[in-house]
Order: C-alpha cells, then structure tokens, then sequence
C-alpha cells in the first residue's frame, strides 16, 4: 500500500497507526499519522496512547494540545492515556495542566481519569493534592481506592494506608488481589504481625490463596515480621517460586538467627530456575554475619562478589563489619570502617517498628519525636551498661565505631 502511492482511507491509516504504536514503531506510526488528510479521533488516541506507553508526556501533551486546535474532541480515553504517562515520567507540571482542562471544561472524568490524577500526585510526592482528588469523587470504587492505598504505601505513609484499607471496608468496597498485595506492603514496612494476620484470614476467605502476588506479599510480610514458621508455610504452597519468594524466605531465616537454614535454603535456591541476584547474595551475607559464620568462608566470598559488582554500597561494608564484630575481630571491624570512611560512605539512619496492644510503635537512629523516647534511651543505656559488665558484648564505641548518643 506504501509503495503504490495510494492515499490510505481513515480507516486503515488508523488501523496502521494502531498497529504501529503498540509494537513500539513510533517513528512509522506518526509518519502514517502525518500523512493523514484527515486524522481520525482513533489515530490521535492510538498516536497518543503509544507515546503514553514509553513515559513520553510532552509527545503526549503536544498532541493534546493539537487535536484541540484541529477540532477533535478529546475522550476519557484521551486524557488517561495521558495521565498514565505523566505518572511514568513523574511529570507534575504536565499533569496539573490536564487536571486544570478537565476542571475548566467541567469534565465528569471517570474512574480512570480520577485513579491517573491521584496516581500522578502521588508520584510526584503531592499527598495533599491526591487526597483531594479522592475526596471530591462522589462513589470511590475498588480501584480508586487501591490507588489511594499503594500511593501512601508508596510515599511511606503506611500507616494512612492501613487506615485507608480500613475504611474502604466500612465504605463496603470489597478488596481485591491488589489491595491484599499494597496493604501487606504496609504491614511489611510496620512489622504489624496482628494487622497481617488478620488481612491473611480476609485473603482466605475471598479465595485469594493461590494467587502468586497475594501470596507472596503475605510471605513478604510474615518474613519481616519475624514469624518464619508462618513464613516457610506461605513458602511451601507457592505454585511456583521466583527470585522474590526465595530471597524473601533466606531473609527470615538469615534475620533470624537460622543461618544454616538459610544457607541450606541458598543452596537449594541455586538448583531451582530461580537465579540469585545481588540482593539475595547480600541477604546470605548477612544470614553470616548474625550466625559469624566468618570461620565457613561463605561471607567473605560473598562480600567480595558483591563489593566487586558495587563497590559504592554501604550496605555490604555494614553487614562484613558486623559480621566481623559477632565473632569479636575489633581489627576487621576497624579496616572496614576504615574503608567506608576513605570512600565516603555512610549509612542512612535506620528505623524500627515494634507493635505493643496492636498500636504500632516507630523509632528513628537519634531520633526524639516519640512521646516516652527519654525513658526509651534510658533504658536502653541501663540495659547496654548490663551487657557491656556481663562481658555480653564489647562497649559501643568499639564494635561499630559509633557512640550511643540521646
């Protein structure tokens, strides 16, 4: 057809522009487009759509912007496709310019639009803006709220999403495969063990058992919260486990003071299709680094594969260093500090979670915002000062190189 010269009716031009655009053929697709006398409202959408697919927001807002001036109205369909790339390329400005349209142009947008504004704001880190999207919708239904609950999951706001799974329960929207996965998330990052079980007995109930994303949040979750009986079993009924699943149950073993579980589990691990990566090597490492193993040599090793992949990672100088202090080498502990401090690397300051009574409670390294956080520090010196008489461990300052500050 190309070569004969022809001039394509709407019709087929719009079927190639399709056609093109969802095989990634962008470059032939818009010269199909272009050559368009008259360019149908299915070719701008698929023009635009294709572009969406690969993150391009301003290829995406300058066909916007052209099908208006040529007098082609654009559909719900139109304005996610949009949306969706926005929230791709994190494109805030791009995004606040299609909700203004909407706004100015009183469009009833619909649970596509709604989910793409408040997906955008909040990978843009505009929680507020998001909430309000929310709020304004007359019916919220299960997928809008699911975007609520992995944007606050997201940003780091797991309590909110927590409390937002709650409500949509109240509201009588009935979780979904997504939901369990994005509130897990939250239970994860919280250690709340109550809350997890008690989403797994929802999960029960709705069927949702052999679901392969629900399932392996659950062992995600039972893993972090330390219950790693209830862990291997999630393990045990997986159809089918991938690198995410076999990491996750070497991290509770190795977190956990089962060491030679985890690396019994590693090397069960390497005769599977599943492949380790840098992050379950790392988890082995540090399985070591809680047993000291250091007299088996498998951390060591492993140490050095992973420094040798990303010599710049903090995380695998921390773990060797405190796999050194386990077994009381003060001089390794020392070189390896030593190191971080030549290459400049510091480690972010952690955060624990611990749940008392179901009311979740959080610390931050050095951090004062919790109500009782002096009687918490002082406890914490008594209890150091107990140890360091009982010969449990050596003092602070010398093991990691840090003081214990308030």
């Amino acid at each position: 057809m190309m070569k004969s010269g022809k001039v394509l009716d709407g019709f087929v031009s719009s079927a190639l522009v399709d056609l093109y655009g969802k095989c990634g053929c962008l470059d032939i697709a818009k010269d199909i487009f272009e050559q368009m006398p008259k360019k149908t409202l299915v070719a701008w959408n698929s023009m635009i759509s294709g572009y969406s697919s690969v993150g391009d927001s301003r290829e995406c807002i300058e066909l916007f912007k052209r099908m208006n001036i040529e007098g082609t109205k654009p559909t719900l369909t139109t304005l996610s496709s949009i949306l969706m790339a926005c929230s791709r390329a994190a494109q805030l400005r791009h995004g606040r310019f299609l909700h203004g349209y909407v706004i100015r142009n009183s469009i009833e947008a619909d649970i596509f639009v709604n989910s793409g504004l408040i997906d955008l704001y909040f990978k843009c880190g505009r929680v507020q803006s998001a909430e309000n999207v929310f709020e304004m919708l007359p019916r919220a239904n299960v997928v809008c709220w699911n975007v609520m609950i992995s944007g606050y999951v997201t940003v780091g706001n797991y309590f909110e999403a927590l409390n937002m799974y709650d409500d949509m329960k109240v509201a009588g929207v009935k979780p979904d495969a997504v939901t369990f996965s994005s509130v897990l998330s939250a239970c994860s990052q919280l250690a709340a063990l109550e809350k997890g079980k008690e989403i797994h007995n929802c999960i029960s109930e709705r069927g949702l058992e052999s679901n392969e994303i629900v399932m392996g949040a659950l062992l995600d979750m039972y893993a972090k919260c330390g219950a790693v009986d209830e862990a291997y079993n999630v393990f045990n009924k997986l159809p089918e486990r991938d690198l995410v699943s076999w990491t996750s149950m070497i991290t509770a073993y190795g977190s956990h003071g089962q060491a030679l579980e985890a690396l019994r589990l590693f090397g069960e691990m390497q005769q599977s299709n599943a492949k380790p990566d840098a992050v379950t090597f790392l988890e082995v490492l540090s399985a070591c680094s809680h047993a000291g193993l250091v007299d088996k040599g498998i951390g060591e090793e492993i140490a050095k594969l992973l420094l040798k992949k990303d010599p710049d990672d903090p995380s695998t100088y921390i773990t060797l260093s405190n796999m050194y202090a386990f077994v009381k080498n003060w001089d390794m502990v020392r070189r390896v500090r030593l190191r971080m401090k030549e290459l400049g690397l510091k480690k972010n300051p952690g955060c624990s979670w611990i749940e008392i009574d179901k009311r979740i409670q959080s610390f931050f390294v050095k951090g004062q915002s919790h109500p009782e956080a002096e009687a918490v520090h002082d406890c914490l010196t008594i209890l150091t000062s107990h140890m360091e008489k009982d010969e449990m461990l050596p003092s602070i300052e010398e093991s990691t190189g840090f003081q214990l500050e308030r």
